[in-house]
């Protein structure tokens, strides 16, 4: 009885930390305008880049996917977040470099992240620091263009992994509420506004996954 009694102080507890949570809204067909299957992208003709990935120490993953959109294939390292002082932290221009016709290009077109053009930027709204790729998912526009990208864990902040945790039935479950994109003129992702966000997590919860039952954490 003491069990149950607590379970359910501390679903009331997460809940009421997230603020309202609304119910889910009535089942609606998915979203022609997105998908889950890549478009097939070009490969560079060069070897893979150099970049300062302890490979077989970080137990790190090639990744050869279109990020920014351009039909070439991109090459980045997938390393798991560290959670602890022997694991390695990268920022996002150590894990990944852009696929072009002869070669590969720096992110944010070469610039460093303190550059006066990047600096002032929130890293909420462009995560360059502490990067893992390790979770990330990616949807499709069917009109082309970048993919968006969910689960990237961007280090400190208010949503480290773009999820937030709700407990339902003494049971935890996590639901995405950030979705990215590459912005073409800085270089790097970027967090999407809330309508694109909604409209990309209401697929990916109809195609990809079931969400969190019961009802949804406000995004």
């Amino acid at each position: 009885m003491m069990h149950s009694i607590t379970a359910k102080l501390m679903a009331t507890l997460s809940l009421s930390l997230l603020g309202p949570v609304p119910a889910h809204a009535a089942p609606t067909e998915p979203d022609e305008g997105l998908s889950i299957n890549a478009p097939p992208c070009r490969t560079p003709s060069a070897p893979p880049p150099r970049l300062p990935v302890r490979v077989e120490y970080d137990g790190a993953e090639v990744l050869r996917y279109d990020f920014n959109g351009d039909g070439w294939c991109d090459f980045a390292y997938a390393v798991p977040y560290p959670f602890n002082s022997k694991m390695n932290s990268y920022d996002l221009d150590q894990l990944m470099m852009l696929g072009r016709a002869k070669g590969w290009s720096p992110v944010l077109h070469g610039k460093k992240p303190h550059h006066p053009s990047i600096i002032d930027i929130p890293h909420e709204t462009l995560p360059l620091y502490r990067i893992s790729l390790s979770n990330i998912r990616l949807i499709y526009p069917g009109a082309g263009g970048a993919p968006y990208a969910l689960g990237l864990y961007a280090g400190d902040g208010e949503y480290p992994d773009g999820k937030v945790a709700v407990w339902f039935e003494r049971s935890r479950c996590t639901e995405h509420v950030v979705v990215h994109r590459w912005d073409a003129e800085i270089g790097a992702f970027r967090r999407s506004d809330e309508a694109t966000r909604d409209r990309v997590l209401d697929f990916y919860y109809q195609v990809v996954e079931k969400p969190c039952p019961g009802r949804r954490p406000m995004r």
